[in-house]
């Protein structure tokens, strides 16, 4: 590698069996001889003699003396006047190289140049013989880059984060989003699309897999492929390839490739019982506490945190913004889950715990304006109600509790079981924001991130959700009615 160094030091004359016997010397220095070396350099040195040898060694090797030789220090001017000829104001790259080179070829011994490996951080073993100590030297010496190597590097680091590169796309067996280089693209004529076709309308060996794919009592999700060829598909239309108005093949990731090839329809591909469907206007945007009063199975328990707008504790940089963790779903049979809802007021409340953190108890006017997660909106909860009654099977058999939303106003609080904490820095540190929307600018954040203007979006704050009794062989449309949507809890 010091070839490539050649040309940038070409103009350099040098004296290789100086510059050996002065890293020669310094092995043999005492401590006095040391210090007074140094001084002459302009290095403050400490320690034993081990540690300050090694100090003089590392200035030496740096090229630091083309630094130390403007501030008129003797020895270094001594270094450059004496060791570098022809080079015009030499700097401190140029002179360590040179040096570095002499030493990796000169008349150096084998003791010193382990201590310049050492100082230099190269690994060498150490009853190597000095031919190999040099050659170790010569081998790990740092590469210097050319022109052309940067600019590959530059234009490589701009083609990988240009909006090309990092545009995403969407699979269309299994509706995954991903970046572009991650797609496969597969003509239709090399694939089974039978494999791809609705549950109701794909046929294996002779019999329709699933004749009742949609439950005839319920209004079932929209499916629509806009091409004719592949109206029986089901399939993500975006990622659908087309070519003179006419679809000609399919994005697909790795695994569904691989299962097709296979004859195989893919585990998570829409049409193996995955379709879900777009989430309808009446089920988006809800509280959590709208979702509770919606679900047929119960949260155990929620822990609500909120702080006072004015409390300094609120902006704490490092304070909890919300819980990681897991939600265990007891053993819950769907066919025995509540059919009235909304449950009882009781029944809403009795699972939820609110921590206020301020002076005093919050009033049900401040909990409407700054505590929205809390919130219940009486005809968003009989929205929801009546959507899932026609289009979920597991609801068409639920009766709407009207009494318990004629007693709600149209945007109320319930009487939830409020702990009223003093301000405390230290504990609020630790604990603060278990609701990961307790404050505003909080809220704002999520707003925004979702592009969303209803107040009441909310994140997703669990990482790992573990659902007991559910039989795994189960179709994924009976695995609906198990989806943590409806099972928030804090």
């Amino acid at each position: 590698m010091l070839e490539d160094y050649k040309s940038r030091c070409a103009s350099v004359q040098l004296l290789d069996v100086n510059v050996c016997v002065t890293v020669n010397n310094v092995e043999g220095l005492t401590c006095g001889g040391l210090l007074s070396v140094g001084f002459a350099h302009g290095v403050t040195l400490q320690g034993n003699r081990d540690i300050m040898r090694d100090a003089l060694i590392s200035h030496l090797s740096s090229g630091e003396c083309a630094v130390h030789a403007r501030k008129n220090l003797p020895a270094c001017a001594s270094i450059m006047q004496t060791y570098i000829v022809g080079h015009v104001n030499p700097d401190r790259f140029v002179l360590r190289m040179c040096m570095l080179e002499a030493m990796s070829s000169g008349r150096i011994k084998s003791l010193p140049l382990k201590h310049l490996l050492r100082v230099m951080k190269v690994p060498f073993e150490g009853d190597m013989a000095l031919p190999k100590l040099q050659k170790t030297l010569g081998r790990d010496w740092p590469v210097l880059l050319s022109d052309q190597q940067k600019t590959d590097v530059v234009k490589k680091f701009r083609q990988v984060t240009s909006s090309e590169a990092l545009k995403m796309i969407v699979y269309s067996s299994c509706n995954a989003r991903c970046s572009v280089s991650d797609g496969i693209e597969v003509p239709l004529g090399d694939i089974d699309t039978n494999l791809l076709k609705r549950p109701d309308r794909r046929i294996v060996e002779g019999k329709i897999v699933y004749p009742q794919w949609i439950d005839p009592q319920c209004v079932g999700p929209e499916v629509h492929v806009p091409y004719e060829a592949l109206s029986d598909l089901l399939v993500a239309p975006e990622g659908v390839v087309v070519f003179d108005g006419q679809p000609s093949a399919l994005m697909l990731c790795g695994a569904c490739k691989s299962s097709l090839v296979k004859g195989r329809t893919p585990d998570l591909a829409l049409a193996n019982n995955m379709y879900l469907g777009d989430v309808p206007p009446e089920l988006s945007g809800l509280s959590v506490v709208e979702e509770a009063m919606i679900a047929r199975c119960r949260a155990k328990s929620w822990i609500v945190h909120l702080q006072e707008k004015d409390s300094a504790v609120g902006h704490v940089p490092n304070a909890q913004r919300e819980m990681h963790g897991h939600i265990i779903v007891y053993p819950q049979e769907p066919e025995h889950a509540i059919n009235i809802l909304p449950p009882s007021i009781e029944e809403v409340v009795t699972p939820i715990c609110v921590i206020f953190v301020g002076s005093s108890m919050p009033t049900k006017e401040w909990l409407c304006k700054h505590a929205r997660p809390l919130v219940v909106r009486k005809e968003r909860v009989f929205a929801a109600l009546r959507w899932l009654h026609a289009h979920n099977p597991y609801y068409k058999d639920i009766s709407i509790n009207k009494t318990v939303l004629d007693g709600l106003e149209a945007e109320d609080v319930l009487p939830f079981h409020v702990e009223v904490l003093p301000c405390s820095q230290t504990r609020d540190v630790l604990t603060s924001r278990y609701d990961s929307m307790a404050q505003d600018g909080l809220l704002q954040a999520d707003m925004d991130h979702a592009h969303s203007s209803d107040p009441f979006t909310t994140r997703d704050v669990f990482d790992t959700v573990v659902v007991t009794n559910v039989d795994p062989s189960a179709p994924s449309h009976v695995l609906c009615i198990s989806k943590p949507t409806f099972f928030l809890g804090h």
